[in-house]
């Protein structure tokens, strides 16, 4: 059991070496997650507040962007789910019509 766990903690020990000599870019690594997540909502003309499509505009907002990725805030419910989380279903409005 300790020889398991003392290879884990080897094998765990060793991906951080490896992630950390590698460099991370904005345009390799950090664009494409914004750009799933993020900027379908967040582009001029966009419902979110604020552009998040370069990186002068992701950098202004790290630590903001950061905080409400790592506590699950954003990126909210799609829309359709979050719409239809709200909205009443065919069968509500039935049983309404029926009172």
């Amino acid at each position: 059991m300790k020889t398991q766990f003392a290879l884990v903690v080897g094998f765990i020990a060793s991906l951080g070496s490896v992630f950390a000599q590698t460099k991370l870019t904005f345009y390799e690594h950090i664009q494409p997650i914004i750009a799933k997540n993020c900027t379908g909502c967040h582009r001029p003309g966009g419902i979110g507040p604020f552009s998040l499509q370069t990186y002068p505009e992701v950098a202004k907002r790290s630590e903001f962007v950061a905080k409400v990725t790592q506590i699950r805030y954003m990126p909210p419910l799609s829309l359709p789910t979050a719409l239809f989380s709200i909205m009443p279903t065919n069968a509500d409005l039935l049983m309404k019509k029926l009172r």
